[in-house]
């Protein structure tokens, strides 16, 4: 009997598995510059090998948290602590409209999402555990 095997890279959208444990993915939304902390300390202790067994974790940030994810400001570094902790961090784009912020500012790898809140539905609807600050 031959058994082949393909390698792909897991993303976002799919679950991983840890030794026949689910692994979960969850997603926080937040609205205020002051939260994004709140998330990275949080994203420090729930890690793979905690018993909340965390994968993914997306922070969406959508009305004034936009602000946060621009180069150079005061939460810059924090951000790239929470990148570190393997954070994948997103912001609205329709947030970002209204606040005139240029894309072309932001903290490298920010994905911009059209709508934060829709995005959220959608990865609620993938199982992601969800979260509003």
């Amino acid at each position: 009997m031959h058994t082949s095997f393909v390698l792909r890279p897991v993303t976002e959208n799919e679950p991983l598995r840890d030794n026949g444990k689910d692994l979960v993915n969850y997603a926080v939304l937040i609205s205020q510059p002051n939260h994004v902390k709140a998330v990275i300390n949080t994203a420090e202790s729930i890690t793979k090998n905690s018993k909340y067994k965390r994968d993914t974790l997306v922070v969406m940030a959508f009305a004034k948290s936009v602000e946060l994810f621009v180069k150079d400001n005061e939460f810059a570094d924090m951000i790239l602590k929470g990148k570190a902790a393997g954070i994948h961090f997103k912001v609205c784009g329709m947030s970002l409209q209204q606040f005139n912020i240029d894309p072309a500012t932001l903290i490298k790898g920010i994905e911009i999402v059209p709508n934060g809140l829709t995005h959220m539905f959608d990865l609620q609807m993938k199982g992601y555990k969800t979260l509003e600050l």
